[in-house]
């Protein structure tokens, strides 16, 4: 994670080629950013919306003003309880883009640990892999045993699968902004193991000991040996409750409509 730029020139940006691993387009980007700044767009805006308070402090950070910025986070429709409880699965998922960022390779070396000092119930757990990306071929040739590589799959199939789960596992080293997967495994009742970099773990209510610093295959693996029934069982009930409290459609919808009404209401004052 760098922040180089964040309040300053973003010419760090250009050196480090930031964007797409290219100078001329981050030298693009860096123009547009300085030129956003020129004709003080920011204010002219009347709200800003931040999807978690995570993303309000990265944008306060930038120069977005605070009493203009509105935090509510997406919402996704409800699939219903799960017809059984995450203990009966043997099943950890992992979806996402196989990149750096996404920790696809702390995952990795996290279940080889977990693997090699598993019990006799927990060595039948399997880690599946749904997704595809520049490290796929990598991924393939360093995955322990126990690992599934499923590839991309229909959302409908990722939602079948995500129903059937024991746990899904976010283990991103990158600032996620909100990740969707994230609610839609809440909405299954599905048990969250999240890293700190960013705050999934506060929009999820994931419990401390299934939260690893980002990055840490030994702290993640640790995570992942806290997997047992009680565990899984209590977490699913919690995320499906947190869920239904604050991320469902009809929940969303309602916040979405009060912040356009906010502001329309702001634009008509004198």
């Amino acid at each position: 994670i760098c922040t180089s730029c964040v309040g300053r020139s973003p010419v760090a940006g250009i050196v480090h080629r930031c964007y797409r691993d290219s100078f001329a387009l981050s030298a693009v980007m860096a123009v547009e950013v300085m030129s956003t700044r020129r004709r003080r767009t920011l204010e002219r805006i009347d709200r800003f919306v931040a999807p978690s308070a995570f993303m309000a402090d990265r944008l306060v950070d930038i120069g977005v003003p605070a009493d203009r910025l509105t935090v509510k986070p997406h919402f996704t429709p409800d699939p219903g309880p799960r017809a059984s409880s995450p203990s009966t699965s043997n099943d950890v998922l992992f979806i996402g883009r196989l990149a750096s960022a996404k920790g696809i390779r702390t995952l990795l070396r996290a279940w080889e640990r977990h693997a090699s000092g598993a019990s006799r119930e927990a060595s039948a757990r399997r880690l599946t892999i749904v997704g595809d990306g520049p490290l796929a071929a990598e991924a393939h040739e360093s995955a322990p045993r126990g690992v599934e590589f499923a590839g991309w799959l229909s959302h409908a199939e990722v939602q079948r699968r995500m129903r059937g789960a024991r746990a899904f596992v976010f283990p991103s080293e990158w600032y996620e902004p909100f990740g969707m997967v994230l609610i839609e495994a809440m909405a299954a009742g599905t048990p969250v193991v999240a890293t700190t970099a960013s705050d999934a773990a506060q929009i999820t209510g994931t419990p401390a000991r299934l939260v690893a610093p980002a990055g840490d295959e030994r702290a993640l693996a640790a995570c992942l040996d806290e997997l047992d029934d009680a565990t899984v069982d209590e977490a699913g009930r919690i995320a499906r409750r947190r869920f239904e409290e604050m991320y469902s459609e009809d929940i969303g919808l309602e916040a979405l409509v009060d912040l356009y009404g906010s502001v329309i209401e702001g634009r008509r004052r004198p």
